[in-house]
C-alpha cells in the first residue's frame, strides 16, 4: 500500500505536497497471513532537503509475497511543515492511498 498527496491549496496560495511527510505503523488487531511490515518514514522536504515528501508515492506497508489474506490495521503519523510566511487560512489537499493485491 502506498500513499501520495497533492499540493495544499488555499485559493491561489499553494504549499507543495513535498512538505508533507509520514511515519507509517502497523497496529495490532489484524488477522493478515504472513508478516505485514510498515514502510519507511518519509521526511518533509522542509525537514530534509533531499526528500520529495509525499509528492511521490511513499510505502505505507507491505506483505511478503505469497501471503497477505486477511486484514491489517495500518496507520501513520503525518508531519506537515509549511513556511512561516504562508498566509493563514484553510488549505486542502487530496491523499490517495493505493492498495495492490497479489
Amino acid at each position: 500500500m502506498t500513499g501520495q498527496t497533492t499540493s495544499f491549496a488555499n485559493g491561489a496560495v499553494t504549499v507543495p505536497a513535498a512538505d508533507l511527510g509520514w511515519t507509517p505503523a502497523v497496529a495490532t488487531g489484524g488477522d493478515a497471513e504472513g508478516t505485514v511490515t510498515a514502510g519507511p518514514s518519509v521526511a518533509s522536504a522542509l525537514a530534509a532537503k533531499s526528500s520529495s515528501g509525499l509528492s511521490t508515492p511513499g510505502k505505507l506497508a507491505s506483505v511478503a509475497a505469497g501471503s497477505g489474506l486477511g486484514t491489517a490495521n495500518l496507520g501513520s503519523g503525518l508531519e506537515l511543515r509549511i513556511p512561516d510566511t504562508s498566509p493563514t487560512g484553510t488549505y486542502t489537499s487530496t491523499l490517495t492511498l493505493t492498495l495492490v493485491s497479489p
